[in-house]
């Protein structure tokens, strides 16, 4: 978004002035004194700076949020609507990052993620002295150590104060995204030209599940002799992991339901996993009101990240889907979800460095650039149903698909 910069200027001159005649007079202070006295003058005049200096700060921070812009809304107001408020005992799911850290290779041994767990254990063994109430969701080792936890708002503070706790943040939630079809990447000419339909192939989708059940979600038996993973070589992969997923079909060899924590990867509450897979890779008889996808040959990796319940995708469940992927050997990782108007950073965005060891393990990870059609359109303020009549933003890549390392 474009910001109109308001004039401040009579307050950095009042404060300019104030600031060095502060300082003149504290100089000639010095001057006329002894030596230790004057050692005495000079702490004075570094003290009377940081104040001068905490002054012009702080005159800033209230010119730019009484700045106004085209529509007569000021920072505080965007501030307002924007951050929501969370009453005290409200339960939020937090993502907890430790100083340790993280393993960037998905290669290293079991030896190494135990060590890094071990961290883990100590930071949630002082929350349990604490007295703090929690519910583990999820640990992280690789490209983000730390993990995911339900408690209540009032809890935050207190949590960043542990030692090993280098940040605290209220996780994320995104929404499904995606509108496309076959026809508009001339899919079909990739057929014919190169006779090459996805063989060998495994996606990661990151969604609202799959029905592995379906019709159309098959292979065919050119597919099938080229599938990257067989009921037979699955197996020691899924002993590997930390959670109960299973075999379903060669078409969705397996996959987890992050966000209810089971293995039921079906989408109830919405089918948008079901359309993206479809897309991706389904297999049908179009002769027969079938559906075929880009790739129909390819194998796809359930991972479910939205609720039977309804609501978001929260980004510790993203994250957990994003790192299965990467360890069952997804060649592909698809993301139709995300926020508008999204920010490129992984400060605070776990999602973002999960991305990064994707693709720094050598998986390509696909993600939506979102539906928004102008940045500033959001749902908090009234006034960001129209975009600007002058100068629009449409800056509208959403987020995490501003991530440099997704495409």
């Amino acid at each position: 978004m474009k910001r109109r910069s308001r004039r401040s200027i009579p307050y950095k001159i009042i404060s300019m002035g104030i600031l060095a005649a502060l300082l003149i007079s504290g100089s000639n202070y010095s001057f006329a004194k002894t030596e230790q006295t004057s050692n005495q003058s000079k702490v004075n005049v570094e003290s009377i700076v940081q104040k001068g200096q905490e002054i012009l700060r702080e005159q800033k921070q209230k010119a730019n949020l009484d700045a106004k812009n085209k529509l007569g809304i000021t920072k505080a107001d965007i501030n307002k609507a924007t951050n929501k408020p969370f009453a005290p005992k409200e339960k939020v799911r937090l993502i907890v990052e430790l100083t340790d850290e993280p393993l960037m290779d998905i290669k290293t041994s079991v030896f190494e993620e135990k060590k890094k767990l071990k961290t883990h254990d100590q930071v949630i063994n002082q929350l349990t002295k604490k007295r703090i109430k929690t519910k583990l969701r999820h640990q992280f080792v690789r490209g983000f150590n730390g993990f995911s936890i339900e408690t209540e708002f009032r809890n935050m503070d207190a949590i960043k104060k542990i030692n090993g706790v280098a940040n605290v943040s209220i996780a994320n939630t995104y929404s499904e995204a995606m509108k496309s079809s076959k026809g508009l990447v001339q899919a079909q000419q990739v057929w014919e030209e190169l006779g090459f339909k996805g063989e060998g192939m495994l996606v990661g989708v990151v969604d609202s599940g799959v029905d592995y059940r379906h019709k159309d979600m098959v292979m065919s038996d050119k597919g099938k002799g080229k599938e990257k993973l067989t009921k037979e070589n699955i197996q020691s992969k899924l002993d590997e992991t930390e959670v109960d997923d299973r075999w379903y079909t060669d078409k969705v060899p397996t996959g987890y339901d992050w966000a209810d924590k089971d293995d039921d990867v079906l989408p109830y509450e919405s089918s948008h996993g079901m359309h993206v897979s479809g897309t991706i890779g389904a297999n049908g008889d179009e002769e027969k009101d079938g559906v075929k996808g880009i790739a129909p040959n390819v194998q796809i990796l359930a991972e479910k990240v939205f609720s039977d319940n309804g609501g978001g995708a929260y980004e510790d469940d993203i994250v957990a889907g994003i790192n299965h992927a990467v360890e069952m050997g997804a060649d592909v990782i698809n993301l139709s979800l995300g926020s508008d108007g999204g920010f490129v950073g992984e400060e605070d965005d776990t999602v973002q460095k999960a991305i990064r060891l994707a693709t720094n393990n050598g998986v390509l990870v696909v993600a939506a650039g979102g539906n928004a059609y102008y940045s500033t359109k959001n749902d908090k303020l009234s006034s960001s149903t129209k975009p600007y009549a002058d100068n629009p933003d449409i800056g509208i890549l959403g987020s995490p698909g501003v991530s440099p390392y997704a495409l």
